[in-house]
């Protein structure tokens, strides 16, 4: 299974989406996340891109074959800028490393839930959510927006990644 990115205009993420998802062995997902909002005494859950301009496609087709179907079918569609690709070459997948991090972002549909955790000695456990497992990734936290900064190497670049958060206690 190769994973590619493709780099499109904001607010089109959900269009490309729904038009590569309609044929067969493509499975597109636009990442998002739950955002929990606090106003006043009550805790409104909010839906935000984790990536947004970028639509992640899932597929068995190698890069010659995936490189056709863009060609022919994605580059007119408006709103298609670009595929992602290392520096060396036009289109490729992304590697085993690559995937292997950025795979827990496509559970749930692509919907990241808020994860619930608590702090022990300057170190973040995660109890329940998305985010077990990704606690080395944290590079932030913020106790009051209930959000925490994940740090996600993506081609050689490191992206930074919101994702909701909520610490029950500090120890």
């Amino acid at each position: 299974m190769n994973i590619y990115i493709l780099f499109v205009l904001k607010r089109y993420e959900h269009k490309i989406r729904e038009f590569i998802n309609a044929y067969d062995d493509m499975e597109a997902i636009v990442p998002s996340r739950i955002k929990l909002i606090k106003k006043r005494t009550d805790v409104i859950k909010e839906e935000q891109l984790l990536f947004p301009g970028y639509v992640f496609i899932k597929t068995s087709k190698e890069t010659k074959d995936f490189r056709a179907f863009i060609q022919h079918y994605v580059y007119p569609i408006k709103g298609f800028i670009k595929v992602l690709s290392h520096a060396d070459k036009d289109v490729s997948a992304l590697s085993d490393e690559e995937v292997r991090t950025i795979t827990p972002f496509f559970r749930n549909d692509g919907l990241f839930e808020s994860s619930v955790g608590f702090v022990k000695d300057d170190k973040v456990i995660v109890t329940s959510g998305p985010l077990m497992g990704l606690e080395s990734q944290i590079k932030y936290i913020d106790r009051h927006k209930k959000m925490a900064i994940l740090e996600i190497p993506l081609f050689n670049e490191v992206k930074e990644v919101k994702v909701s958060l909520e610490i029950l206690s500090k120890q």
